[in-house]
């Protein structure tokens, strides 16, 4: 009798005021589309606040799409950041890319967050910031998930 793999989930969160972090997004779904992984890309202003717990918490890996506004995470991306404390999580796998000008406060500060509540940064030190990174970012995601199997 053959054995069946479950697929994986691989989740991607991200917010995009100006249009440049979702073409990231796009970027990382793309390398992360691998044989045994299910990814799902979210824009978190389309979503509920349950919506984006439920997904949190049944995610195999997280991917979070951060740009740099003002010098800090916009407030909706914050709010996601904050309920990562309050939900169960099935993984410990994650990873940030983010678009940003003259500098990446949003990033460090949500690497900070990232390894706060537990997860570990897979890929690169510090955020993919263009669209070949985001490719092998979720690409090395995928398949970190896969070896986890």
């Amino acid at each position: 009798m053959r054995e069946t793999v479950e697929t994986k989930k691989l989740s991607i969160l991200y917010i995009s005021p100006h249009g440049n972090t979702e073409q990231m997004a796009h970027a990382v779904a793309s390398g992360a589309m691998i044989d045994g992984i299910d990814v799902a890309s979210y824009h978190i202003s389309h979503l509920r606040a349950d919506e984006i717990r439920t997904i949190l918490e049944q995610a195999d890996a997280l991917v979070f799409g951060i740009p740099t506004v003002a010098r800090d995470i916009p407030k909706p991306m914050w709010d996601v950041l904050d309920d990562l404390s309050m939900v169960k999580l099935k993984t410990t796998i994650a990873g940030l890319f983010g678009s940003f000008g003259w500098n990446r406060e949003a990033s460090l500060k949500t690497e900070k967050r990232l390894k706060g509540v537990g997860l570990r940064l897979v890929g690169d030190a510090g955020p993919a910031t263009v669209l070949e990174q985001c490719k092998e970012l979720g690409r090395t995601l995928a398949e970190e998930v896969i070896r986890r199997v």
